[in-house]
């Protein structure tokens, strides 16, 4: 594998702990970072507060790698409620024209929200489908490319299969795919996803947990198999940052120490 870029997810710009940390991030050797825009709080129209956000990742030397549009039930893109689906697209579209005035280049959405593993999918597949086409033309206009997410079990999208018969509905270079290595665990398709995404992979989510739910971990602190992550991204034609979506309790310096290892052994 080639050196890679280090990046780390900050979580919400407006209410996450991203003020803080940052000086924290960039000291231990994280290059880039993804932010994630509210629901409630549509950050990426609050043209002070999105100055004074792009002033400080500038300050630290941070860039913005990826964010992440806001998601669940209240802007479900797949609901069967056209409010619930609209809301969704104008938030996307809002998280979008913040991804490019930060300097972004890719946006993580989810196609979905929870369907239940005995729902049949495809009406909600079409409605996904219909209302990223939308979002998709909007990106176009400035240059944002869409990371569609494969999520946990009991959502839309947990199959490799479902989230790539999105993805190829639209143009490669404009919509592919980020590979969340936790919720691949969490649904036991860790191996099997890898193989079937690798060729559309333009951002990852690396985190560990013990296959029981969706713990944020270090690389290493659960049931994952980093070798097999390794030599699948190493394979793929991915060459962008190990982005890191980690947290856990305790002191946040050491956190970032257990990354910096995780991603020296990852590059090696």
């Amino acid at each position: 594998m080639a050196k890679r870029l280090v990046g780390c997810a900050i979580g919400n710009l407006r209410n996450g702990p991203a003020a803080e940390r940052l000086g924290a991030i960039r000291f231990f050797g994280v290059e880039c970072i993804e932010a994630q825009f509210d629901i409630d709080a549509f950050d990426a129209d609050d043209e002070p507060f999105m100055r004074a956000a792009r002033d400080q990742f500038n300050q630290v030397q941070l860039s913005v790698w990826s964010v992440h549009a806001p998601f669940g039930p209240e802007v479900d893109l797949s609901s069967p409620d056209t409010a619930i689906r609209t809301r969704g697209i104008a938030a996307a579209k809002r998280a979008a024209r913040g991804a490019a005035y930060l300097g972004a280049g890719v946006m993580v959405v989810h196609c979905g929200d929870r369907c239940g593993s005995d729902r049949d999918h495809q009406g909600p597949l079409i409605r996904s489908e219909d209302a990223l086409s939308e979002i998709v033309t909007a990106c176009d206009e400035i240059n944002v490319r869409i990371a569609l997410e494969n999520l946990p079990p009991d959502h839309l999208t947990c199959e490799a299969e479902e989230l790539m018969s999105v993805a190829t509905a639209f143009p490669a270079d404009r919509v592919g795919v980020c590979l969340d290595t936790g919720h691949a665990n969490i649904a036991g398709t860790l191996h099997s996803l890898m193989d079937t995404v690798s060729s559309r992979i333009i951002t990852v989510h690396l985190h560990d947990n013990d296959g029981s739910g969706d713990q944020h971990l270090v690389p290493g602190g659960g049931t994952i198999d980093w070798q097999a992550v390794r030599s699948a991204l190493d394979s793929s034609p991915y060459e962008g940052p190990l982005m890191f979506e980690v947290d856990r309790p305790g002191a946040y310096s050491e956190m970032m120490i257990d990354v910096m290892k995780t991603a020296a052994w990852l590059a090696r």
